[in-house]
């Protein structure tokens, strides 16, 4: 987390290739006190971890074409932040398959995103 304003700022990475949506939930993760990044490919995720150090990573497994890739490399990351899955279907199913802490279905308000984000970081203590 990065110090702001006195209070303290969560840094979220996202790998969502639809701009628009990915422009949406940053406008939204802002307004609740977030530092949105996102990527549009899976390979780009792995590399800004250890170099934005996110609280959080957002995958979209539906457009994640080179996931056995990401996921062997994200499981064997330092210090792993937590991961939250987004899919058309399924999505409890997934978080479970790859040991996500949290999933959230498509099509999704963006506030509900953040809102899952703060809910995840209290459960887990990132926040």
């Amino acid at each position: 987390m990065l110090a702001g304003r006195g209070f303290a700022v969560s840094v979220i990475l996202m790998f969502e290739p639809d701009l628009p949506l990915a422009k949406l939930c940053r406008l939204a993760m802002s307004q609740d006190g977030h530092e949105l990044t996102f990527v549009a490919d899976g390979t780009s995720v792995l590399l800004q971890i250890p170099r934005l150090r996110p609280d959080v990573v957002i995958v979209d497994t539906e457009v994640l074409p080179d996931a056995q890739f990401f996921w062997r490399g994200f499981r064997h990351l330092d210090n792993r932040p937590l991961l939250l899955v987004i899919a058309p279907f399924d999505a409890r199913g997934q978080q479970e398959r790859l040991g996500a802490e949290a999933s959230l279905t498509k099509p999704f308000d963006p506030t509900e995103l953040s809102q899952l984000v703060e809910e995840l970081q209290r459960k887990w203590g990132a926040a």
